[in-house]
């Protein structure tokens, strides 16, 4: 804006800058026009709806000099202005897997994200596995399994209990774990344990979550041994009397 008038056109020269890039909006440095006789003048700022899940940036004008117009002119000290910039695209993160297993097999569970994180932002999970009448026993390595699913995908990692995706730009394709149920040698009843995914993070910020329906599976151990084998727990006695 002119605090007052102008006979004659006053052209600006800004720059444009801020924590947004060129793909986030369509404006670049240039001028704009004060028309001769008007106080003010607008800059566009065309706003791209992309797809990318990512943080709220901030897009700052500056006003930097006067390119002509009235030599009288000058640019003030009020010379800038911001705008944010708030993302309207959501990332969501599941699990499916199966339900029961026989000894000696795998169990599959596929984590998916639903969205994809612009390049250079993370979103992490929480992935844990439940004894819920197994032991360790009972399966092989869990985190072992999770890290041959990831294995040569250089925007994942697993450390801990954390899963970490970093985005590139583009959809994250399915995690698929296999977790083998160890063939022992007992006989034993059916066994149980539980994988959830859990404590989201991003740095996006609030626009990541967890599907609530999808966060968590159980999963039964068959047992394949009933002809033959050991016992897993077993105590035999017999008592009476013998009457003559």
């Amino acid at each position: 804006t002119l605090t007052n008038p102008s006979s004659t056109d006053t052209v600006v020269n800004y720059t444009v800058a801020g924590t947004t890039n060129a793909n986030d909006h369509g404006l670049t440095n240039g001028t704009v026009t004060i028309a001769a006789g008007q106080t003010s003048a607008t800059i566009a700022v065309p706003v791209v709806d992309d797809a990318l899940i990512e943080a709220t940036e901030t897009l700052v004008v500056t006003l930097t000099s006067i390119a002509s117009g009235d030599d009288q002119v000058n640019v003030g000290a009020t010379n800038n202005a911001s705008i944010t910039i708030t993302d309207n695209d959501q990332g969501i993160w599941s699990i499916t897997g199966d339900n029961t297993v026989n000894e000696g097999s795998a169990a599959a569970y596929t984590i998916s994200f639903d969205g994809a994180l612009q390049a250079g932002e993370q979103s992490s999970i929480r992935l844990t596995l439940t004894d819920l009448g197994t032991t360790t026993a009972d399966y092989d390595s869990f985190s072992a399994a999770v890290q041959t699913a990831i294995a040569g995908r250089s925007e994942l990692s697993f450390v801990g209990q954390t899963l970490t995706y970093t985005g590139t730009g583009s959809s994250l394709a399915d995690i698929v774990i296999n977790l083998n149920a160890v063939n022992d040698t007992f006989v034993e009843g059916s066994e149980d344990f539980r994988i959830d995914i859990s404590n989201v993070t991003s740095t996006t910020g609030t626009n990541v979550s967890i599907d609530a329906a999808a966060s968590t599976v159980s999963t039964t151990i068959n047992d394949t041994g009933l002809t033959s084998g050991t016992f897993d727990t077993a105590t035999w006695s017999e008592t009476g009397h013998c009457h003559r």
